[in-house]
């Protein structure tokens, strides 16, 4: 995977563009354990994120959204996508909210509307509770 930088305006933009990219964005890095054969990519990003939103129930006000790339060579040609997601728990359910089959070219342009459309969503679970707390009130 080519870790050449990325040029300005729209390009192809491969997964280790992308690496560099979020490093420059603020993301942290982990190793994908559970990526499977169809995936030659070993890591993900994540990063806290800057929106309101909702608390976790769990995890309190640590809303963070988590970039999962994907790319493996079937027939002679590379397929490369990302999935972005938020993860939570609101009233006692764990939700996992994803956008998913972006390009990493796509992902790159539009990083900043994915994110305010997954912590738009997250905060608009149970909609009768607070956004600042727990779902129900005990």
């Amino acid at each position: 995977m080519s870790t050449t930088p990325i040029a300005q305006g729209p390009v192809d933009v491969n997964v280790g563009q992308l690496r560099v990219w979020l490093e420059q964005q603020g993301f942290c890095f982990g190793n994908n354990q559970v990526r499977g054969q169809m995936n030659d990519c070993d890591w993900y990003a994540w990063r806290r994120s800057t929106l309101s939103a909702r608390d976790c129930d769990c995890n309190g006000p640590k809303m963070q959204i988590v970039l999962t790339p994907h790319s493996y060579e079937l027939d002679g040609k590379r397929w490369e996508s990302v999935a972005a997601d938020v993860t939570g728990e609101c009233a006692g359910v764990w939700y996992k909210l994803q956008a998913y089959s972006m390009t990493p070219t796509e992902l790159v342009a539009r990083l900043d509307e994915v994110e305010g459309a997954l912590i738009r969503a997250w905060n608009s679970l149970m909609p009768n509770a607070e956004l600042t707390g727990r779902g129900k009130e005990s």
